[in-house]
């Protein structure tokens, strides 16, 4: 049974391959454990996002999205 059942329609409509991680591997998701190191700067673990403003969530993803990349020079 895949597990999100969409997968492999997605793949044929886009010739795009679907990869799902294996579970307890973060080394599989490194751009996501990045992202997520990144948000805990501004919001620590278990924080409720419903508590933050629309103005400051935009503040932050600008801020993240702003900031200069290694890779981009």
């Amino acid at each position: 049974m895949p597990r999100w059942p969409g997968h492999a329609a997605f793949s044929l409509a886009t010739d795009i391959p679907v990869y799902f991680c294996d579970p307890a591997s973060p080394w599989q998701r490194g751009s996501n454990e990045n992202t997520n190191g990144l948000l805990r700067q501004y919001f620590p673990q278990g924080t409720d996002l419903f508590a933050h403003s629309a103005e400051h969530l935009a503040f932050v993803a600008a801020e993240l999205n702003d900031r200069p990349r290694k890779t981009l020079g």
